[in-house]
């Protein structure tokens, strides 16, 4: 039983030539299905190597971002405020003198509104969910910073948390991660840095017990498989993917056909 819901099963779509007339798609279950798997794209292969990388890497980052900034934001200016340069902390601080709620309800509040923004869009038509998405954002977070009931840098955090949280390739497994996010941030608002880091470490540990159809949740990391781990951060160039990854444990190692002639520039 999985106490933090990860997919282990990846959706995916399927175009060839005769149905993309139709403007319609295969809807197909990949399975096994690891964890990185969730942060790679068709659109990786369509490009050099290493804008692939790049675009690989700026997904993990935001995704990290996403998850532990809220949580790291609350530690620093409530538990651990000695972490900060003097000058930041003044910063904070005099932005916060005149707030009516602890900064642990504050971003907390601010979060759920959030996410209630991020469900109303969902299920409004789609000619109206991108005016109240961005528009009704935007009004009322100005409003509520006029207003004194959130600090500036409070709706700047959150801000770039909702941003960073669409970085994700897959929509199933940012799902996880917002579940994930409110288990860090009250960690942290209890703890500080400790606590942050402690159920960081626990959700960790609980991936890495996962399994998806035979296959570690975490591979290549956990276990460590040094040719796989390469091209899960990054995208290997076409000359040096002519085997299968050994993580799925192929009968046949060596991929079909050359890998040479992908453009270098």
């Amino acid at each position: 039983m999985s106490l933090l819901y990860v997919p282990r099963v990846k959706k995916g779509l399927f175009v060839d030539s005769v149905i993309s007339n139709s403007n319609k798609g295969i809807i197909a279950l990949v399975v096994p299905a690891t964890s990185n798997e969730f942060y790679q794209t068709p659109e990786d292969f369509s490009f050099n190597y290493w804008i692939g990388t790049f675009l690989r890497l700026v997904r993990f980052i935001g995704t990290a971002t996403s998850i532990f900034l809220p949580g790291l934001y609350i530690a620093v200016i409530t538990v651990n405020p000695e972490l900060l340069p003097p000058f930041l902390v003044q910063v904070i601080a005099s932005g916060r003198t005149q707030m009516p709620f602890p900064a642990v309800i504050e971003v907390f509040v601010t979060l759920l509104i959030f996410e209630i923004f991020r469900e109303a869009s969902v299920r409004l038509p789609a000619n109206i969910n991108v005016i109240l998405g961005i528009g009704g954002g935007i009004v009322l977070g100005q409003a509520a910073i006029q207003a004194g009931l959130v600090g500036g840098v409070t709706v700047v955090v959150v801000i770039f948390t909702a941003l960073a949280s669409f970085s994700t390739a897959n929509p199933s497994k940012e799902q996880a991660w917002r579940l994930a996010r409110y288990f860090l941030y009250f960690a942290s608002g209890a703890f500080g840095i400790l606590g942050l880091a402690s159920a960081g470490l626990i959700i960790l540990a609980h991936m890495a017990g996962l399994k998806s159809f035979g296959i570690s949740y975490l591979a290549p990391w956990a276990p460590p498989l040094t040719i796989d781990a390469v091209d899960a951060f990054g995208r290997l160039p076409w000359w040096a993917s002519y085997r299968r990854p050994p993580t799925y444990r192929p009968q046949q190692e060596d991929r079909l056909g050359t890998t040479e002639g992908e453009d270098e520039a």
